[in-house]
């Protein structure tokens, strides 16, 4: 940890809070990014649905917009990944969270801990659930790979326009990764409080 960080030395299992400290505060990093990076996702999908209500012929869908609604139909592994802390998940297993002389870290903690599993949870339901609008739909998102063995995928604008049910599908997939952005916000937020209460506990002042 940089020179400029100050930790208070006479807390209670500061070691293992210590470890606790710098975990939390790289995934309170990680969910930021994360956060930022997909919480745009439903915005655009909105975009492009109010474009698809226009009458064929008008403004086509962009090279970015046909990647959103490819973004919309998957929920990849690597990218979603579910939030863990190790080292909160041994503090409750072996009892030293309920030994923590202040209340407000063992509420964060604990809150933390349901939090980041209902996320897990959800996420898997929406990556059960999402509709794969390539496969369900080829002939408006025709997909394959081009001469210079470059993978690539098209938007049949028009046809997405005459087809309500494709216009439906993405509604709901909007809707499911709306879901998650939600529920993603909030783990940040605990991550937030728990990593801020975690610096006063320790004393710990960032540059």
């Amino acid at each position: 940890m940089a020179e400029s960080v100050r930790r208070r030395r006479n807390s209670k299992g500061v070691p293992a809070l210590a470890q606790l400290h710098d975990e939390l505060a790289a995934a309170d990093e990680s969910a930021r990014l994360t956060g930022e990076r997909y919480r745009e996702t439903p915005d655009e999908a909105r975009d492009i649905l109010v474009l698809l209500m226009q009458q064929p012929g008008a403004e086509p869908l962009s090279d970015d917009q046909c990647q959103t609604i490819f973004a919309l139909s998957t929920l990849s592994a690597v990218e979603w990944r579910p939030v863990t802390v190790v080292t909160v998940d041994e503090m409750i297993s072996n009892g030293m969270l309920s030994e923590l002389d202040d209340a407000e870290p063992r509420r964060l903690l604990f809150s933390l801990r349901a939090e980041t599993s209902t996320l897990a949870a959800f996420m898997e339901f929406v990556r059960g659930n999402l509709n794969v609008l390539m496969d369900d739909y080829p002939e408006l998102m025709p997909r394959g790979i081009d001469a210079q063995q470059q993978k690539f995928i098209r938007c049949n604008t028009d046809g997405m326009r005459q087809s309500q049910p494709f216009i439906n599908h993405l509604a709901s997939n909007r809707g499911r990764y709306g879901g998650l952005s939600t529920r993603w916000n909030s783990v940040q937020e605990v991550l937030r409080q728990s990593h801020v209460r975690l610096d006063s506990l320790l004393g710990i002042v960032h540059p």
